[in-house]
């Protein structure tokens, strides 16, 4: 009878465990050569803010339940204030576990204007 209890017991929190629940960790590196300032950015209705990223550096990881390719981001740098928002792709899937890394620099195009870009 103890090696049923002990054996029903082991089963219930081997299954329990298979219901974790899902979650991505989120990290953005800054792959310009300026330093970022503030770093604010906007993922599933959530805002979180980081600041002084350096030239080459990665943010702390956050936890988020989902994420898309792309996601609303405003930079301040000594330059000045750049933002980002993200194209609706109708039908994209978000990733909803495992580890996310976005890679931000900032580009001139030939008139001067500063734009964010995601890189691979």
């Amino acid at each position: 009878m103890n090696k049923k209890l002990l054996l029903l017991i082991s089963l219930i929190g081997l299954l329990s465990s298979f219901h974790l629940e899902k979650s991505v960790q989120v990290t953005f590196k800054n792959s310009s050569d300026e330093t970022f300032k503030e770093l604010h950015v906007w993922i599933m209705h959530e805002k979180f803010d980081f600041y002084d990223i350096k030239p080459g550096q990665s943010t702390h990881a956050i936890t988020v339940s989902a994420i898309y390719n792309s996601c609303a981001i405003k930079v301040t740098t000594l330059k000045g204030k750049i933002g980002f928002i993200p194209v609706d792709h109708v039908g994209e899937t978000a990733q909803t576990n495992g580890l996310k890394s976005f890679s931000l620099t900032i580009i001139s195009d030939i008139n001067g204007k500063r734009q964010l870009k995601f890189i691979d």
